[in-house]
């Protein structure tokens, strides 16, 4: 049976850019045995874009701004330890408690950057990406991280290589192998998987961790959404690791979807198209 086709274009009307989503869909007879044409609905939608170009341009700017002092505060600060008593119990707590917070907004501030960066990108450049070598360097930097919740890795390569965007696709494997080390708990299985599938090449980072209600899923990719749960306010984080994978996905002409089971675990499943 025929679908209908979605799409989003740009079209110049009166010397300026409008933008639109379009909505077609078949005509037929009828007996719709015959095809009578077809019916476009267009969704002007240039306000909106205007309106998140703004936005854009805001979080990239004061992204930016924020890098400089960021940097600056985390020298000084080190220099102030230097000199500073270390048998003074109150003033180590304090420096330890800066150090928390400063790593905190340095990691803020990197991954708006990272989320700027991705949606300003007209353009992406794709190279021949080899998965298990790529998958390894990346478990190799994240090693600490895994060993010290004793978690038990699984490598799974049933491809050798896809095109795709190397920062991209690190940044996308990074993030989803991050979360699942840090949602989960200690001595969990997290199984990691390159395939095949219909709609083209597939990754697969699943866990048996403790699972993400239905009622998180529907927002789970957006902006600073975390889950607020006893077990998730232990775990820090900036709430946009899984909107730049998103982004980072839509870019390459894939998607980000997830199954999630209360008490079973979650599988993020990545799409990258051939």
């Amino acid at each position: 049976m025929p679908l209908r086709v979605h799409v989003s274009q740009e079209l110049a009307i009166d010397s300026s850019l409008h933008y639109f989503d379009i909505s077609i869909s078949p005509l037929f007879n009828d007996k719709r045995s015959k095809s009578r044409g077809a019916v476009a609905i267009f969704h002007d939608i240039t306000e909106h874009k205007k309106t998140e170009k703004v936005r854009m341009d805001f979080v990239a700017n004061a992204s930016h701004e924020l890098k400089t002092p960021v940097t600056s505060v985390k020298g000084y600060l080190d220099i102030i330890k230097m000199k500073a008593d270390p048998e003074d119990s109150d003033l180590k707590m304090a420096f330890e408690v800066i150090d928390k917070n400063i790593f905190r907004l340095n990691r803020l501030v990197s991954d708006l950057l990272d989320l700027s960066k991705i949606e300003s990108s007209d353009e992406i450049e794709k190279e021949v990406i080899h998965v298990q070598e790529l998958t390894e360097n990346i478990l190799g930097e994240l090693n600490s991280q895994w060993k010290s919740k004793d978690h038990d890795i699984e490598t799974i390569f049933e491809i050798e290589s896809l095109p795709a965007n190397r920062d991209y696709i690190e940044q996308t494997l990074i993030n989803l192998i991050e979360n699942a080390i840090k949602y989960c708990p200690e001595k969990s299985k997290i199984r990691i998987r390159w395939c095949n599938s219909e709609s083209g090449y597939c990754l697969s980072v699943k866990d048996n961790g403790p699972g993400i209600e239905s009622y998180h899923q529907g927002r789970l990719f957006e902006r600073f959404y975390r889950v607020r749960d006893e077990e998730s306010q232990q775990t820090q984080g900036t709430g946009l690791g899984l909107s730049i994978v998103r982004h980072a996905m839509q870019k390459q002409g894939g998607y980000v979807d997830l199954k999630s089971t209360p008490g079973l675990g979650t599988d993020f499943v990545c799409m990258f198209p051939r």
